[in-house]
């Protein structure tokens, strides 16, 4: 059983059913007692899953509708959700921010590579440990960086032609080697892909992984068959056996 997550001020619960809405509203209310804290009701978002999704539910809870998300730890979650959705508002927002950079022009090179990596870039980040990232974004977050780094004058909406005067695979090396630094974003977000799969093999425990390893490991009848565990990810797979674990994975838009 699996009922209350907290973070900070950040606190997400987990209900059976319709009649579990008022006794967590109860447990609520003892808190701010006990604590002298009050809830943000206006702020309160619900996510309806399984024979729930299409009831009606009562307020003062936000329920959120298929293809929308609400909000745990700024991740977004939801029924039917778009990564690629979710990803274009967040561009939309800091290409419209990035669009008051008047004085980038003015900038040295290596003060615009400061920029580029706090203010674009560092927007971004957040999101690669939860969310999929297509080609297509990659690409066009990588197309406004360059715009950002080269352009004189940036501009998103009517990209202007920039002359790079030095090569992108030496830009992206370490100075050391007469490189620049720059980010090489499609390889950025490869390593948080890896990175989860490192975590996921770390012995450490986490309540997400018990999760992965039925989806992975247990066939519909609730048999396991793969009795080695995680260590199967280390083994040399022929493709198909690759394939039919990773067939158990949702997919992305599905989660």
């Amino acid at each position: 059983t699996y009922t209350v997550s907290q973070f900070a001020d950040d606190t997400t619960a987990m209900l059976h059913c319709e009649k579990s809405v008022k006794p967590i509203e109860r447990a609520i209310n003892r808190w701010g007692q006990a604590t002298g804290m009050r809830e943000n009701v206006l702020k309160r978002e619900g996510l309806k899953m399984g024979k729930l999704r299409n009831t009606t539910l009562p307020g003062p809870t936000n329920w959120i509708g298929d293809g929308e998300w609400a909000k745990s730890l700024g991740y977004p979650i939801g029924n039917n959700l778009n990564p690629e959705t979710f990803w274009n508002k967040k561009m939309a927002e800091i290409e419209k921010m990035a669009a008051r950079w008047v004085s980038l022009k003015r900038s040295t090179y290596f003060g615009r590579n400061l920029i580029v990596q706090s203010m674009y870039f560092g927007k971004l980040r957040y999101w690669l440990y939860n969310l999929f990232m297509n080609k297509a974004l990659r690409t066009r977050i990588q197309a406004g960086a360059d715009q950002l780094w080269w352009s004189k004058d940036p501009d998103f909406d009517n990209p202007k032609r920039f002359k790079r005067f030095v090569a992108h695979d030496t830009a992206i090396g370490p100075p050391s080697k007469g490189g620049l630094g720059l980010m090489d974003w499609n390889t950025h977000v490869q390593s948080f892909t890896s990175q989860t799969i490192i975590q996921y093999v770390n012995p450490s425990k986490a309540l997400w992984k018990p999760v992965l390893d039925h989806m992975l490991f247990t066939n519909k009848r609730g048999e396991c068959t793969h009795p080695e565990g995680r260590a199967i990810l280390f083994a040399n797979l022929p493709k198909q056996e690759q394939r039919k674990l990773l067939y158990r994975i949702p997919k992305p838009q599905n989660t």
